[in-house]
C-alpha cells in the first residue's frame, strides 16, 4: 500500500493503477487456488470455507478503497454491498488487516461491471 501512495503523491496514476490490477490479480489467483466453490460442497470444509471468504471480502473491502480515486461510484457501491454504506474507508483505515467485521453480511447489488453483449 506504500508504494501505491507514494505513486499517488507523485502523480504517477498509472503506476498506481498497475499495482492495483496487480493486486487484483493475487485475489483472482486465491479465488482460483482456494476454489471456496468446491470447499461449500462439504460440510468438513466450513472453518475453512469461512476463512476463505473473509479474506477475499477484506481483501475486495481494501481494493474498493484504494480505486476511489478512479472509480468513486464503483468504489461506493462496493462499499455498500460489504454494509459500509455511509462509511467512507480512507488509506489509513486500509493500513491493516481485519476491518472487516467477521459475520458481516454483504448483499446483493447490480453487477459493477455488465457484461456487455453485442
Amino acid at each position: 500500500l506504500g508504494e501505491i501512495n507514494i505513486f499517488m503523491e507523485e502523480l504517477a496514476t498509472h503506476k498506481a493503477l498497475k499495482v492495483i490490477w496487480e493486486l487484483i490479480g493475487a485475489v483472482n489467483r486465491y479465488i482460483d487456488h482456494t476454489a471456496p466453490w468446491k470447499l461449500a460442497k462439504d460440510p468438513a470444509n466450513k472453518d475453512r470455507l469461512q476463512t476463505v471468504i473473509y479474506n477475499i471480502l477484506e481483501s475486495i473491502r481494501i481494493l474498493s478503497v484504494l480505486i476511489t480515486p478512479f472509480m468513486p461510484d464503483t468504489s461506493q457501491k462496493i462499499q455498500s454491498q460489504l454494509g459500509y454504506e455511509g462509511i467512507h474507508s480512507t488509506f489509513l483505515d486500509i493500513k491493516k488487516w481485519g476491518g472487516l467485521k467477521p459475520g458481516t453480511s454483504v448483499y446483493k447489488g447490480e453487477p459493477l461491471f455488465p457484461r456487455i453483449e453485442k
